[in-house]
């Protein structure tokens, strides 16, 4: 419940009529780029098949651009969810535990 707190919006992804994840995410302005924080990424386990992770991260960056995002950031996740943020293209950032992806050319991951 505590992430949710960090939320000022949530998405919630359906699938075959069922509740399949919730992305909870916040915006916010360092004076440079418009930036979605993402407190909460969960899926369901039995949908959990990388579909709603490709169409909200790869395939369908435009559901973030529309809002005037520019930039992803997932900060100190776990360490087996490491695997996930890079095969979505997310990458390390500043001090070691923000991960983000920058959305604005082609939603490239961001360089060390």
């Amino acid at each position: 419940a505590a992430a949710f707190d960090k939320c000022t919006k949530v998405a919630v992804y359906f699938r075959n009529d069922d509740v399949a994840g919730v992305v909870g995410y916040a915006r916010a302005f360092d004076g440079k780029q418009h930036t979605a924080v993402l407190p909460v990424d969960f899926v369901v386990a039995k949908y959990r098949d990388f579909a709603i992770a490709r169409h909200f991260f790869i395939d369908d960056l435009d559901f973030w651009r529309n809002q005037g995002i520019d930039c992803l950031q997932i900060d100190s996740p776990a360490s087996a969810r490491i695997p996930y943020l890079k095969r979505i293209g997310f990458a390390p950032a500043g001090n070691g535990t923000l991960w983000q992806k920058d959305i604005r050319n082609g939603g490239t991951a961001a360089k060390r």
